[in-house]
């Protein structure tokens, strides 16, 4: 019997000990300060403009997500040619209760989010199956385990300092609710391709 794995929805993760999380936390915290906060998905919370990838002071965190992105473009089989441009970036802090409700990125191919400060039990990143027909027929009372991600319909992601998570952009998600006296710390952003 062959077996196919057809529509996969890929999320990428990697871990950098090398930006100095704790000069961006610092950044953050002073312009959350004196910047008002803007609502999309957040609740409660504050996020910042859009144009932090216009800021020199995270230039580093740019660098590291364009480099993180080239094993990106081979597993894709993107062709020759494209180049990956982050389009806006923002940061986020959520302290205690604060989450952000289901949603998506718009206008745009790829998007991210950078764990600046992760205290424990600041919630948890999630992902939800993105055919909504799979809703039809939860099976999960009747896994073994849920140790494949294929088999159910969410997917939640532990955050961590320095933790990086590239997804599509259309792909719905949620963070749970910090229940943290500490504020958790976030840079998210999206990213689109042209053609050189």
């Amino acid at each position: 019997m062959n077996v196919y794995s057809i529509f996969p929805t890929d999320i990428y993760i990697e871990e950098n000990s090398n930006i100095d999380n704790k000069k961006l936390s610092e950044i953050i915290l002073e312009k959350e300060k004196i910047e008002p906060a803007r609502f999309l998905s957040n609740i409660k919370g504050w996020q910042s403009s859009e144009d932090l990838n216009r800021d020199a002071r995270f230039s580093e965190l740019m660098l590291y997500v364009s480099q993180s992105f080239k094993l990106i473009f081979e597993h894709n089989n993107y062709k020759d040619g494209l180049k990956l441009i982050i389009t806006d970036m923002w940061a986020n802090v959520n302290r205690e209760k604060d989450f952000n409700k289901m949603h998506l990125h718009g206008n745009s191919d790829w998007s991210f989010v950078y764990y600046v400060r992760v205290p424990e039990n600041s919630g948890v990143l999630r992902f939800a199956d993105p055919r909504i027909r799979r809703g039809m027929s939860p099976n999960e009372d009747f896994l073994k385990n849920l140790d494949n991600p294929s088999q159910h319909g969410e997917y939640l992601i532990t955050s961590g300092e320095g933790k990086l998570v590239i997804f599509p952009a259309w792909l719905e998600h949620w963070v749970e609710p910090n229940f943290s006296s500490d504020p958790r710390i976030s840079i998210s952003g999206n990213m689109s391709l042209e053609m050189n």
